[in-house]
């Protein structure tokens, strides 16, 4: 989670965008220390990832996480259903933004086709 709010939140410590906490789970406990203000942040940030406002190295920053067979909902929990909870937004999110990244160059594509039928009609 710190990773994908990195550069997106100002408490959370960074260096060249990427996280720089010795201290990981000090800093979370900070973040959700306001449970309604962790849950606005969590909220607010599909519309950054869909304004292109998330680097994509966040997203590169969490994939070895993502891989390990033991980070699933179910099994995160298991120890504790708020941190499932948490587990399944960070991964739904991500899935979310694997399909606004490959979807973007199509829409793109569509922008300029449309652009030019536009001009061609112009022409007429």
């Amino acid at each position: 989670m710190l990773h994908l709010l990195c550069s997106i939140h100002k408490d959370i410590p960074q260096k060249g965008g990427k996280l720089n906490a010795p201290d990981t789970w000090k800093v979370a406990l900070s973040l959700m220390s306001n449970p309604q203000a962790f849950l606005d942040e969590l909220m607010a940030f599909k519309p950054k990832v869909d304004d292109e406002k998330v680097p994509a190295k966040n997203f590169a920053a969490i994939r070895d996480t993502l891989a390990k067979e033991d980070f699933n909902p179910e099994s995160i929990a298991k120890k504790s259903g708020a941190a499932g909870g948490l587990c399944d937004w960070i991964c739904n999110i991500t899935a979310y933004y694997d399909v606004v990244v490959s979807v973007e160059p199509l829409r793109q594509s569509v922008r300029e086709g449309n652009e030019r039928l536009d001009a061609a009609n112009i022409k007429k």
